[in-house]
């Protein structure tokens, strides 16, 4: 009896073909011209605490230019610690932290999809999450945005599939792993700032499954137990390393991200402000909620699932009074599987009439085009943004530039600037030690002053401060210091800005040159 052979799928088709276009999409997308500009906004708060790590080897307590520094999670500076030690200190290697989280993003997608839908699904998602213009920036900036998205998106997808799937076997307990390592790396990152999109997760799949019995599942339970176990050592070490300091560590309350006066309209607006900020793929979603004609299949649980998790976490992020829809992007990495899941309905012909009409006319036509017009867009705002970041919004210029006037062996001292730009130092230090100079550098917050200002430091040091507020209802620290008389010992030697941080540097005069002002 003659074998019947069976063909082999398409090359397209295939597992690793899927696989190796994802990747080869990321490293055009998030790896080219990762050091070609200076530190910006906030990266410099995640990689000089990273660095110290590195040379310091006290990887127990963050410091930011020596002030010990709590204001977030170890979690960034010890990914980018991690990488110094591999690759050196560079732009590079610590925007490479941020570049292989959304690699990793994308693949974690894939794997989801794939695993859920089957076929096509997972190469769609995962080349949708690569191609979400909202990750363009963050998944090439040394900022803590991507790498905790990678362990919100984690914790979520595994515990969708944990509640929807019941596993039930005893190796199906390693489920239990990866869920643990989710909830540990998304604290250990940015604290407890994504556990709406974690509870939205979690609602959302029980209410697709119509049960809440997934809730108690083995499974669910022996993550979070290992994540918490973990999360009192570390924080254990962490305060154990506090009380050794002579000085109480720089801190961060949760409150000023939560409800405040004048921002009502911007929470109201925060589900419909995130939804738009995540397009393309937040525009499925309203497909994906359509009533299935197959509402027993699991494929459809699961798709509803993650659906209901986006509505349910942008639903608690508003209740609790956040403004900021960049707070609300861990849950955003579920809409690629939201994509996948309304495709999947497409090719079944399972939408109503008018989810058919909208689809014909939108990217889910043609998806092919649509992925291929992302991709030039990405690129070509890859361009974009490496330009703009290194003329405009670096602070890499503007500290060279103040390395070279500082003379050998000054003190540059400050508050506002080296909180919200340490860059400028940074480089001030890197670029005077090219001199063959050496200064060194201070960060004095004011808050540690009962007075609201820092001591005015010693005869011939200088003192950077800023002159626009950061808060217009509250005078400038420039402004400030001029109130309290503390300008009269003060020589103007430079003014110069980082990006919209216009500051001033002074010199301390000595006491005879006091004593001799009329």
């Amino acid at each position: 009896m003659p074998e019947i052979s069976v063909g082999k799928p398409p090359l397209w088709q295939r597992a690793w073909f899927q696989l190796t276009l994802v990747l080869v999409v990321a490293a055009c997308i998030y790896w080219p011209m990762l050091g070609s500009s200076g530190f910006a906004f906030s990266e410099g708060q995640r990689v000089f605490p990273g660095w110290a790590f590195a040379r310091e080897g006290d990887w127990w307590m963050p410091r930011l230019l020596d002030q010990p520094y709590l204001r977030k999670p170890p979690g960034m500076p010890w990914a980018v610690g991690a990488f110094a030690l591999l690759f050196g200190e560079s732009e590079y290697s610590a925007r490479a932290v941020s570049a292989l989280a959304v690699t990793l993003g994308g693949i974690l997608a894939f794997a989801f999809a794939r695993r859920w839908f089957g076929g096509v699904w997972g190469l769609i998602a995962g080349l949708a999450f690569l191609l979400t213009p909202l990750y363009w920036y963050p998944g090439r900036s040394a900022e803590i945005e991507a790498l905790h998205n990678l362990f919100v998106q984690l914790a979520m997808l595994s515990a969708i599939d944990i509640i929807v799937n019941r596993p039930r076997t005893r190796a199906s307990l390693l489920w239990a792993i990866p869920f643990a390592l989710g909830l540990a790396g998304m604290a250990t990152v940015k604290g407890p700032a994504a556990l709406p999109a974690l509870i939205g997760a979690l609602t959302g799949a029980c209410i697709a499954a119509r049960s809440a019995r997934g809730l108690v599942t083995g499974h669910l339970i022996t993550g979070f137990l290992i994540a918490l176990a973990f999360l009192a050592f570390v924080a254990g070490r962490i305060l154990e390393r506090s009380a050794d300091l002579p000085e109480a560590p720089v801190l961060q309350g949760a409150e000023q991200f939560l409800w405040k006066p004048g921002r009502r309209l911007e929470v109201l607006i925060l589900p419909a402000s995130a939804l738009l900020a995540a397009l393309p793929w937040s525009a499925p979603l309203l497909l994906a909620l359509a009533r299935p004609q197959d509402r027993d299949t699991r494929e459809h649980t699961l798709g509803r699932a993650v659906s209901f998790s986006v509505l349910a976490a942008l639903a608690i992020y508003t209740v609790i009074g956040v403004y900021n829809n960049r707070y609300t992007m861990p849950i955003t990495t579920l809409l690629p599987i939201v994509t996948a899941y309304a495709g999947w309905r497409l090719s079944r012909h399972d939408l109503p009439a008018w989810g058919q009409r909208v689809a014909r006319h939108s990217l889910m036509h043609r998806p092919w085009v649509w992925g291929l017009a992302l991709l030039m867009a990405a690129l070509t705002s890859l361009v974009y943004t490496e330009h703009r970041r290194d003329v405009r919004t670096s602070g890499r210029d503007t500290g060279e530039r103040l390395g070279e006037l500082l003379p050998d062996g000054a003190l540059l001292t400050g508050d506002l600037l080296m909180d919200h730009r340490p860059e400028v130092a940074w480089y001030a230090r890197e670029r005077a030690a090219k001199l063959r100079k050496s200064i060194t550098v201070r960060w004095t917050p004011a808050h540690k002053n009962g007075q609201g200002q820092f001591p005015l430091p010693p005869p011939g040091s200088f003192i950077a401060l800023l002159e626009l507020p950061l808060d217009p209802d509250q005078p400038s620290e420039l402004e400030q210091w001029h109130a309290a008389g503390m300008l009269a010992g003060l020589q103007q030697v430079h003014i110069d800005a980082a990006h919209k941080f216009v500051f001033r540097v002074y010199r301390v005069l000595p006491m005879e040159r006091l004593v001799a002002k009329p």
